[in-house]
């Protein structure tokens, strides 16, 4: 959701934005909005836990980032940067997990323990390399648990908008209204 809100308010502002979105996403702009967003989206093959051990995603990785000057990610975008280019990410947006989590490896079952392993650091070494993150300041426990992985000069306190607010003006918060009955 964060994602389509955030190529809506770039896109106004002029850039060139698209969005990709990995195969297992389940905040789709078609679940959110009334009408298709007007912007070039794509389902990427990669981004899950699945592929990650994969070695040949590498080549689609790169395929799909190529026509990109700039890329915002999200969730284990950090890792696949890190584990199949040489780029790293201009802006990274954690939803959760992919910041307090999967970068500090605690152990999961032993049939997955390498996967695991090479998942966490990847995601730790992305975020590291990543160029901004955006994310508010949250709770001292979250804090301490992040606070190693990239300098505060980097850190943009903030979030992405939850919304996007022309989507609720006038004539299109009507229009959203009356669907909703």
């Amino acid at each position: 959701n964060n994602s389509h809100n955030l190529v809506q308010y770039l896109r106004e502002a002029g850039a060139d934005a698209h969005l990709l979105f990995y195969e297992n996403e389940t905040f789709t702009p078609d679940a959110d909005e009334i009408s298709l967003p007007d912007y070039p989206q794509k389902i990427l093959t990669w981004g899950s836990y699945k592929n990650f051990m994969n070695p040949t995603i590498g080549r689609q990785v790169r395929a799909d980032i190529a026509p990109f000057d700039i890329l915002i990610g999200t969730r284990l975008a950090p890792a696949y940067m890190s584990r199949f280019t040489r780029r790293s990410l201009d802006g990274f947006m954690p939803t959760g997990g992919d910041i307090w989590t999967v970068p500090h490896f605690s152990g999961f079952a032993p049939k997955n323990f390498l996967k695991w392993a090479f998942v966490s650091a990847a995601q730790r070494k992305g975020i590291r390399d990543s160029h901004r993150i955006f994310m508010d300041k949250t709770n001292p426990v979250i804090e301490d648990l992040i606070t190693p992985l990239f300098d505060a000069d980097r850190r943009i306190e903030t979030g992405v908008p939850a919304i996007y607010a022309p989507a609720y003006k006038g004539q299109a918060w009507d229009k959203r209204l009356a669907q909703s009955k």
